[in-house]
């Protein structure tokens, strides 16, 4: 089954090297893709988080992620905060359009909701404040499942969502 898989966490809490390991031991072949908007800012090392590049670079994401919903692309991986519903929602669209099952991914690492471990780790220069405000408005993983659930049931689509932690 088709699945897209929507990480969850804070900057620097390791959800990229999470999707990265994840990427490089499963597959050798086209049968997946990696839409990050970190990546479309600028590549890794060079970027640096700048409120003003995030509007633009999450729309583009999000295209990039329904041209390879469209493509049918066997495993779609959204590496992004998704700090609330509202960021998932574009993506959970395509997946209900393209029948895509969703997995929410979370980092299992100890410091993931640790703001100032998150703060230090973090390698885009994201500041504290940011970060403690993402903190304070994540939204649980059982609001975000149960919203999910309901644009799953609305839509009656068959796809199924489940959460993982990695």
């Amino acid at each position: 089954m088709k699945t897209m898989y929507i990480t969850r966490g804070l900057p620097g809490s390791s959800k990229s090297t999470i999707i990265n390991k994840l990427v490089e031991n499963e597959y050798n072949d086209d049968s997946y893709v990696t839409c990050s908007t970190d990546r479309l800012i600028s590549p890794p090392p060079l970027y640096l988080w700048s409120k003003e590049n995030q509007g633009l670079a999450h729309q583009l994401n999000i295209r990039l992620v329904e041209e390879a919903a469209k493509r049918s692309i066997e495993h779609i991986y959204v590496d992004n905060t998704h700090i609330r519903y509202s960021e998932i929602k574009p993506y959970l669209e395509f997946a209900i359009i393209y029948e895509y099952d969703v997995c929410l991914v979370y980092p299992n690492t100890p410091w993931a909701n640790n703001v100032d471990e998150c703060f230090r780790r973090n390698t885009h220069k994201v500041p504290l404040e940011t970060i403690q405000r993402m903190h304070k408005n994540f939204e649980t993983d059982e609001s975000v499942t149960a919203k999910i659930q309901s644009q799953i049931d609305f839509h009656q689509s068959s796809i199924k969502v489940r959460s993982i932690c990695v």
